[in-house]
């Protein structure tokens, strides 16, 4: 049954249709020289996309990027297909650090993992214009995408009234080609192998499409497939301290507080991408035209970790049995300069973790061009499916006079210094103290609907309307167990073949780990699963009771908008831009359980939600070469599905009750934007441009406790919640050219360039701590030098960005002390149809560094690969 609100939506929208279907029947009966000299300017309307077939080269594929900026009416930048083949990134988030504006997180081997947009995370990712995600998630994990399989990506930072709604901080529209665009067949095979240094392994990766259009009796039919497999292994090393909780008798310094352990971790990823697109196009006459798109992502990822931990203060509020032998306390600027613990807990932690996942999409859409008419129609269908798994085997010492030193001589530099009298090598000094398996599926389904209707007026002042209505239903699916048994204690020997020493040359052998200690062979202990988990007394993990991982959420958006373009002059000046409101209501149905121990209840609630944006975009064309740009907007993002599930999860720690809830009622983020720039195009390919812009987000999480009556009693109840409004202002300046105009070789050198600057005020995730904007960096830039002649290309990039707030742990803010990274491209052309490519990933072996507020308090200390890609590419 419809609401008020999607009745109200739904007649504003049709009344923008409702001239459809007069003008249809009147174009129809035009007269065949009519449809005739019309059909010119529709074929080039309908053949107008970002994908340019002919860019070859660096400086071409800059040129054409400048060029779709230039011509665009929002805020944009482009990155064309060839550009993005001349990087040595892995996926799309790598290739998108390199423009103004976007910082990247990254995993915990080094991989581009996360993008924000102007300080912001929550940006929409679209397919062609369409949405995508993975498992659960409001955006598709950008490390599942490899940057060879799209022609092109948009990042728009102003919106129109047009585009799907979904991202306060920015869309990024990622472009599969269209095939009726090739004026000849088309097709290429690209080979490359890559080494990591610190892994000592060579990975495959191998790519390749094959695409023709050709004229029939029928009309003009295109078809595309383009397919990717992509093998990385990747080995991380990193310290770690926990937090600074260690109550400690400094007598310079009343405030001072130890860590409370810390660990060496060593872990390897081996990562497997397999992407398949194919594409057909037909275009029966120059008024019409259809195509069928699908895509198919095969993401696995398979985390081996290995740590030496310890800890210098017991975790329950007990009598404290860890106690200082000796300190040094002679450092004003340390905590402690020197401690010695007798008695630490010591364990060996080995885990296993695994993600598959597989995504699919398809859509098929009809365009009809009739005389000032454009009507699309489009089905979509979006499927993601991700199976987690988590497995881990703790060991505990058993020795009770041990000590351990930790030396912090060095804390704003490095890790501790770590010396123990426990031999960690020798099995016998441990106990199986842990068996964890934890089972997650995450599953979601999107059905799309979208109509979309353009009537060119070509007035002085109006060139066209547009209005359209946009439905979309999706399902949303957690489910899993964690089974976590307590009072496992079982000796080494009952499983004296699944043990075995690490590795002995961890972070390069500067870690003060002389040799390797007891781990894991978690490969056997998966493999004998049944006879771990019978010597362990450890039941199938399907018998665990359930927690608060389950959850169904469907949720229907229905959207429809008016929008304006406009093409005018004030004085002399060229004007020109949109003008609309797109209005979205969400309906929203969510399933989960209240859980008290073993028992459980499910637990339902219905929301329903609307939200009007209005956008404008204004472009002042003030000189043959000049730009100035304006606009204004709003936009909105959806919360995150586990944040909007309504799960009741009854949690004791050292006997303090707490209900953790999530919240359905949770309201859509919203932001209103301006923004101000200019933009001086030198040539073709030399561009100066400066970007001034201002967010007010409201609707910014956070984590709130209270009183609250659950399960018949009063508990301490944590939830989540819309916080305070927000702000973010800064600039964004970019400078890119190349030296054409100077004598000999100097012809073929080029710089590109970008700064932005940032700064927020947002509500603190945690009351009574103020933080700044998580992964928000106040400054970055990138530099690229570039060379291009006939044959041979290279290109050297540097990316930095300041320190920023990475995450809480355990509650306490960890700061990243962020970086730059250095990588390398090189190309040759044999030529037209063979290369060859070598790039280098990481040349300055950053090294990670996070501390807790304090830069005298480390966190991590890490360590990634170096790579190295060698390649060839063969087109025919």
């Amino acid at each position: 049954m419809l609401t008020s609100n999607r009745k109200l939506l739904i007649g504003a929208t049709l009344i923008g249709l409702g001239f459809t279907p007069s003008l249809i029947a009147q174009e129809v009966s035009n007269t065949i020289a009519e449809q005739a000299e019309e059909s010119q300017k529709k074929a080039s309307k309908k053949h107008n996309d970002v994908e340019r077939i002919q860019v070859s080269g660096i400086k071409s594929a800059l040129e054409s990027g400048l060029r779709d900026k230039r011509e665009a009416n929002q805020v944009v930048d482009v990155i064309v297909a060839e550009d993005i083949g001349k990087f040595s990134d892995s996926n799309i988030a790598e290739t998108l650090q390199r423009l103004p504006g976007v910082q990247i997180g990254r995993s915990q081997t080094g991989e581009g993992s996360e993008i924000s947009i102007r300080g912001l995370g929550r940006s929409i990712t679209t397919m062609n214009g369409r949405t995508m995600f993975t498992g659960i998630g409001r955006n598709i994990n950008v490390k599942d995408i490899p940057s060879e399989s799209l022609s092109g990506i948009k990042v728009y930072k102003s919106p129109q009234a047009n585009q799907i709604e979904g991202g306060i901080a920015g869309t990024l529209d990622l472009q599969r080609v269209k095939t009726t665009n090739f004026n000849k067949s088309k097709g290429s095979i690209n080979i490359q192998a890559q080494y990591a240094d610190l892994s000592e392994k060579w990975a495959p990766k191998i790519s390749g499409m094959v695409g023709d259009s050709f004229d029939t009796e029928y009309g003009e039919f295109g078809a595309l497939l383009a397919f990717n497999h992509q093998t990385r292994n990747t080995r991380f090393d990193r310290q770690r301290t926990l937090s600074f909780g260690r109550e400690l008798a400094n007598p310079n310094n009343p405030d001072a507080k130890g860590s409370t352990g810390g660990g060496f971790v060593y872990g390897t990823e081996e990562t497997k991408r397999n992407n398949i697109v194919a594409r057909f196009d037909w275009d029966p006459n120059e008024n019409s035209h259809y195509f069928l798109d699908m895509g198919y992502i095969d993401f696995s990822e398979d985390t081996r970790r290995n740590a030496l931990n310890y800890r210098t203060s017991k975790i329950a509020k007990k009598k404290e049995t860890i106690k200082i032998k000796e300190a040094d306390y002679s450092n004003p600027n340390l905590d402690v300069t020197k401690v010695t613990y007798i008695n630490p807990i010591l364990q060996s932690l080995s885990q296993v973790e695994t993600r598959d996942t597989k995504t699919y999409d398809i859509a098929l859409g009809a365009e009809y061009f009739i005389e000032d008419v454009t009507l699309n129609l489009q089905a979509s269908y979006v499927s993601s499916e991700s199976d987690n798994t988590f497995k881990n085997i703790r060991l505990g010492d058993t020795a009770k006079k041990d000590e351990i030193t930790l030396d912090y001589s060095n804390a704003k530099n490095s890790a501790p210094q770590v010396t123990t009298t426990l031999d960690f090598s020798d099995p016998s000094n441990f106990v199986i103290n842990q068996f964890r398996d934890q089972i997650t599926n995450t599953k979601s389904d999107e059905v799309g609907l979208r109509a979309d209707l353009t009537y060119d007026i070509n007035g002085d002042f109006f060139q066209s309307i547009e209005t359209g209505l946009r439905y979309t239903s999706r399902d949303a699916d957690r489910s899993g167990f964690d089974l976590n048994p307590k009072g496992v204690k079982v000796a080494t020997s009952e499983l004296a073949d699944y043990f075995l020493l690490s590795d002995s040359d961890f972070y390069d052998g500067e870690a003060g780990l002389g040799s390797g200690f007891v781990i894991a062979d978690m490969d056997a202990i998966v493999g004998n699963d049944a006879e771990v988990r019978d010597i362990l007394g450890v039941k199938e993990t399907s018998t665990a009771p359930a927690n608060n991982l389950q959850f169904n959420i469907t949720e229907k958006n229905l959207a429809g908008y008016v929008q304006a373009n406009f093409e005018s002059e004030i004085g002399n000046i060229p004007v020109s831009g949109n003008f609309g409101v797109r209005i979205v209501d969400t309906q929203r149905d969510s399933e989960s359980l209240a859980i008290q121990g073993k028992n459980n209840e499910p637990t339902q609630v219905s929301t329903d939600e609307t939200n009007t944006l209005p956008s404008l975009n204004v472009k002042f064309e003030v000189s043959d070469s000049v730009l100035v740009r304006a606009a204004a907007s709003r936009v909105m993002s959806l919360p995150n599905f586990a944040a909007l599930a309504p799960s009741v999860h009854l949690t004791s720690n050292n006997g303090n009750d707490l209900v953790i809830v999530g919240n359905p009622e949770l309201k859509a983020f919203t932001s209103d934007n301006f923004d101000i720039g200019v933009e001086w195009y030198v040539n073709d390919s030399t561009a100066l441009t400066g970007v001034f812009f201002y967010k007010e987000v409201d609707g910014f999480t956070i984590k709130s406790t209270n009183k609250e009556i659950h399960f018949g009693q009063e508990y301490d109840t944590q939830r989540t919640i819309n916080g305070e409004k927000g702000k973010l202002k800064g600039f964004a300046a970019s400078y890119q050219q190349f030296f054409d105009f100077l004598p000999g070789i100097w012809a073929n050198f080029g710089v590109k360039a970008n700064a932005t600057y940032i700064d927020s005020e947002a509500p603190s995730p945690v009351d009574g701590l103020d933080l700044p904007l998580q992964d928000l960096s106040k400054t970055s830039y990138n530099l690229v030098g570039i060379y291009e002649d006939d044959k041979f290309s290279a290109r050297l990039t540097w990316n930095w960005r300041d320190k920023y707030f990475d995450q809480l742990f355990r509650n306490k803010p960890v700061f990243n002390s962020g970086g730059g990274v250095l990588d390398a491209s090189f190309n040759y052309k044999f030529s037209k149809k063979f290369k060859v490519k070598l790039s280098l990933k990481n040349i300055n072996n950053k090294e990670v560094h996070s501390y807790y507020q304090d830069e005298y308090r480390p966190r991590d200390f890490a360590i990634n690969d170096r790579r190295a890609v060698l390649g060839a590419t063969y087109k025919f």
